[in-house]
């Protein structure tokens, strides 16, 4: 999936921003509890209001474009 976020992350340069966090990173799992990961990969995305929307595991390219377009506009 890295390869997927990273051409997402240039395509909505200025619309969305990215914040990435690696789980495995000892300091990083307060992360994981505080938003009840259990699965990686796992996407949180808020929209301008602060609405979440949540996929877990592998998408299609397509799926996280889609999101990513939806919350950008």
């Amino acid at each position: 999936m890295k390869p997927v976020v990273n051409r997402m992350e240039k395509k909505f340069t200025g619309k969305v921003i990215f914040i990435k966090a690696d789980l495995a990173v000892r300091e990083n799992a307060v992360l994981a509890n505080q938003y009840g990961i259990r699965l990686i990969p796992t996407f949180k995305f808020f929209d301008k209001k602060g609405n979440l929307v949540e996929t877990k595991g592998i998408i299609e390219d397509s799926e996280f474009e889609g999101v990513l377009t939806k919350l950008s506009k």
